[in-house]
């Protein structure tokens, strides 16, 4: 590995362990990247990897999207999903698989929108991890905190890939924000 890359990632590591130092209660680390492109790819794979290893007790908790054929535009989209698919597996404590195609769809289908954008994927995105983490944000009878919410959510210790509650099949009243 090129020496600055090594530097690289061990300043973003340490930057990461600062902030985290200044917080009070860390549950976990959410992680937030695409499977399609290198940086999401290959870069958050090794800063996984290495908080995994420094910040051992603090699971990693990954919302990663998945390439789609319609809005692709780099041939090697495909073998880096699946390069990095492994480390997700290794590294994660729950890891939320999003389909860009699925969002593409619900975009075109539910939400009569004709050729979405990135603006109406991330919108969409955010509704799903909105009503995903609620529980983690908000007081109530359901609030969990990271531990147990990974203990119900993941039954399989082996299996830490999750489906977020994307139906399709549903159609969605026409809300008052623009997607």
């Amino acid at each position: 590995m090129p020496q600055t890359t090594i530097l690289v990632i061990y300043l973003v590591v340490d930057r990461i362990r600062k902030l985290a130092d200044q917080c009070t209660g860390v549950q976990s680390f959410v992680i937030f990247h695409s499977f399609g492109r290198g940086t999401g790819s290959g870069f958050t794979s090794l800063i996984m990897e290495r908080l995994s290893v420094h910040q051992r007790k603090k699971p990693n908790l990954e919302f990663a999207i998945y390439p789609a054929p319609q809005i692709s535009t780099v041939v090697l989209e495909t073998y880096n999903n699946i390069l990095s698919m492994h480390f997700s597996y290794e590294h994660s404590g729950g890891a939320f698989s999003i389909d860009n195609e699925a969002i593409y769809n619900l975009c075109r289908r539910n939400l009569d929108i004709e050729w979405p954008k990135c603006t109406n994927f991330n919108r969409l995105i955010a509704k799903i991890v909105s009503s995903i983490t609620a529980s983690l944000r908000f007081d109530g009878a359901l609030r969990v905190d990271l531990t147990e919410f990974q203990t119900n959510i993941v039954h399989f210790p082996a299996s830490t890939c999750l489906a977020p509650p994307t139906y399709p099949e549903c159609r969605p009243k026409r809300s008052t924000t623009n997607y």
